[in-house]
């Protein structure tokens, strides 16, 4: 569950010595991971890209129940549904 932001208007904290970096394909992304359990924290771009996007699954419940979410059916659709919207798959699984 991605949350996106224009670049400048988040700041992401953390200890350095607990994440680390890596780019992969075609360079224009820098994603940032745990060094313990692997999970993706955020990324950023590299190049002129306006947005960046912060993994909220490492937020509490709490915090992700009040956010208003949009979710994209990539296996049947290729549609993006809010939360109020039923999507017209059966095969809907969230």
């Amino acid at each position: 569950m991605w949350a996106y932001y224009k670049v400048g208007t988040v700041k992401i904290e953390s200890h350095p010595e607990h994440t680390e970096g890596y780019i992969q394909g075609d360079k224009v992304l820098v994603t940032y991971r745990c060094k313990t359990c692997g999970m993706v924290t955020h990324y950023e771009p590299l190049d002129d890209y306006e947005t960046m996007a912060v993994n909220l699954r490492n937020f509490p419940t709490e915090i992700m129940q009040n956010v208003a979410k949009r979710r994209f059916d990539g296996a049947n659709s290729w549609e993006a549904f809010n939360d109020e919207q039923t999507p017209h798959s059966d095969a809907w699984p969230f």
